[in-house]
């Protein structure tokens, strides 16, 4: 293994615990999907945070693209799909700038980034 692999090995003792787990998915009544990502404490701006995170988005986006999810009963596609990152309004500033970077990578696939800052867990819409 090398060490860049155990960035991502699961650690429940980080705010993103479980790298390669969908934390959370929806579907809502009207086919809208909505796959959520829980951030519960503090991110910091440290190398290991940044790659979980950013690996974290990349596997969101590539199940959104799925043929796996496109086959779904529910004729799940990119363009209903919603990345909702509930992230805890502490962690760091460019914590919060790298996940805008990803917004334009999101879109390309025709799916929406939603970040929600919050200072709990729960991921409802406002």
């Amino acid at each position: 293994m090398t060490d860049e692999n155990a960035y991502y090995l699961d650690d429940s003792e980080h705010p993103i615990p479980y790298v390669y787990n969908l934390d959370v998915e929806v579907v809502t009544k009207d086919g809208r999907i909505f796959l959520g990502v829980t951030i519960a404490a503090p991110l910091q701006n440290d190398v290991r945070s940044q790659m979980r995170l950013l690996q974290k988005i990349n596997n969101y986006i590539r199940y959104a693209i799925s043929a796996e999810f496109r086959a779904r009963p529910e004729g799940l596609a990119p363009e209903r799909t919603t990345i909702l990152v509930g992230i805890h309004l502490e962690s760091h500033p460019d914590i919060f700038s790298l996940l805008e970077q990803c917004r334009p990578i999101v879109e390309e696939v025709g799916a929406t980034l939603e970040i929600k800052r919050t200072s709990n867990v729960d991921l409802e819409s406002d």
